[in-house]
């Protein structure tokens, strides 16, 4: 796959791109719950916390608090937040600004490829009806 650059051509490892991706996008997804976690905890003057990557650490006597204060913030971010037709918008606008033809047939959207072949944008994918409200019952969200 080759990406346009104002300059140069890019050549991108299509496989190493493709498995690369999910993991990214849950990397990000962590580390947004990890910054909401700490600019709350801040706000409500706990502390302290303690983060290595994307582990969450305190004093033993704050623990359950803590782990209470984790589970509602993934909640939070899981239920308000609308990472997938964010990811998708910003993921569509990458190939706009690499000045790739974007069509729309048959209420699909297609990328136009230099070889004219057409490239299909899959559609944000259908969220199912798990209550992440459960998650705060839960005993092993956080281990």
């Amino acid at each position: 796959m080759v990406i346009r650059d104002t300059d140069n051509l890019i050549n991108l490892d299509k496989d190493k791109q493709t498995q690369a991706i999910i993991p990214n996008i849950i990397h990000s997804l962590d580390d947004s719950h990890l910054i909401n976690l700490i600019k709350n905890a801040n706000k409500d003057n706990f502390k302290p916390i303690i983060s290595i990557h994307d582990c969450f650490g305190t004093l033993p006597n704050l623990m359950v608090e803590q782990e209470q204060k984790v589970k509602m913030e993934f909640i939070d971010l899981y239920s308000h937040s609308q990472f997938l037709s964010n990811f998708h918008q910003r993921f569509v606008q990458t190939i706009k600004d690499n000045n790739f033809k974007f069509i729309n047939e048959e209420g699909k959207s297609f990328v136009v490829m230099d070889n004219n072949k057409l490239l299909n944008i899959p559609e944000i994918p259908k969220t199912g009806d798990l209550n992440l409200n459960n998650i705060m019952k839960s005993k092993y969200m956080i281990s």
